[in-house]
């Protein structure tokens, strides 16, 4: 009967000590999301007292049509590196999108929902070859991103090479210099990725195998998780992200080349470090990914309204990543040493 009484008080102070650790996690987010939040509010108070316009409709309008594209990036990025992953192709697949756009709508003068659809449907079989190679061939993510970008930055120079397509069709620039009370449809593009991305990650099913796939692998694959399926879905979602922001991309340059996007891909892993989700994979804040790309948008905006250069906007950023990586680098430290046994 007591070993009974004590067994059943065991339990119970192992499912408070769960709910305990799941309440300290809860918190441990909201304080990374707290605390971006905090950044991005100093950074505007900053800026407006250097200049009054940096809070104007039309500059917040400006600044919100340019962060669209990155914001979307931000949200598939979120996914891969929370699988403990990484994507150095997206500047790529960008690119390829965009020639899809361009042969379609400049060059043959298809019909722009046409164009579109086959966009998307090039940036989620990019997005898939990732996955196929990572998932199924068991290549690392670093080195197989690695190897397509270059395999699809050259197809478009193959296809493009030095030529410049514009003149694109209004319905498509609509998507960046059109206006839904005020905005342009880039910004809500952007807020349903948010949302789909948000919902997704933290309330299905699959977010969960995410988030179980980025902390422990093995220890997914055991609990009967398909780590090849998620991993490869994870990739395709990534493709698809990046197809949207070529989208938008072409939309508001009214333009595109082989070379466009050059580079993208450290500001979007800049912009989700920023935002709080660990490079080591397991957790994942797409909330905080939307605030750290308002942030770099608010830096390069504020700093271009102050006449500095853009040599040192990029020096500012390259810092910004660096500090922001040794400080997560140093909690995870911390976090991981503190869990350790006496």
């Amino acid at each position: 009967m007591i070993v009974a009484v004590d067994k059943a008080v065991e339990a119970k102070r192992g499912r408070l000590a769960g709910l305990l650790r799941d309440w300290l996690d809860g918190r441990s987010d909201a304080a990374s999301v707290s605390t971006t939040a905090l950044l991005l509010v100093v950074l505007i108070l900053l800026f407006y007292g250097i200049n009054e316009r940096f809070i104007s409709m039309r500059n917040i309008v400006i600044l919100l049509n340019q962060s669209a594209a990155y914001i979307i990036l931000g949200v598939g990025m979120t996914l891969v590196i929370t699988i403990k992953g990484i994507d150095l192709s997206i500047g790529a697949i960008v690119a390829v999108c965009g020639m899809m756009l361009g042969i379609l709508l400049v060059n043959n003068d298809y019909p722009v929902w046409l164009a579109i659809s086959a966009a998307i449907a090039v940036g989620a079989v990019c997005g898939a070859v990732n996955g196929f190679c990572v998932a199924s061939l068991q290549v690392p993510a670093l080195v197989t991103t690695l190897g397509t970008m270059v395999l699809f930055r050259g197809v478009a120079y193959v296809v493009l090479e030095d030529n410049i397509l514009f003149r694109y069709p209004d319905q498509l620039l609509w998507f960046a210099r059109g206006r839904i009370f005020g905005f342009a449809p880039a910004v809500y593009i952007a807020a349903i990725a948010v949302i789909f991305g948000f919902v997704l990650l933290n309330h299905t099913r699959f977010g969960k195998h995410v988030i179980a796939v980025g902390g422990n692998a093995e220890a997914a694959r055991l609990s009967g998780i398909n780590i090849r399926r998620v991993q490869f879905i994870v990739f395709a979602l990534m493709g698809v992200a990046s197809s949207l922001a070529a989208i938008i991309w072409v939309a508001r340059l009214n333009s595109t080349q082989a070379s466009v996007a050059l580079g993208i891909e450290f500001h979007t892993i800049a912009l989700v470090v920023l935002g709080g989700t660990s490079l080591f994979g397991g957790k994942g804040l797409i909330v905080g990914s939307l605030l750290g790309a308002l942030i770099l948008s608010v830096l390069e905006n504020g700093l271009a309204i102050t006449g500095i250069s853009s040599f040192v906007q990029q020096t500012l950023i390259g810092l910004i990543f660096i500090s922001v990586v040794a400080l997560r680098t140093l909690q995870a430290r911390g976090a991981s040493q503190a869990d350790e046994p006496m």
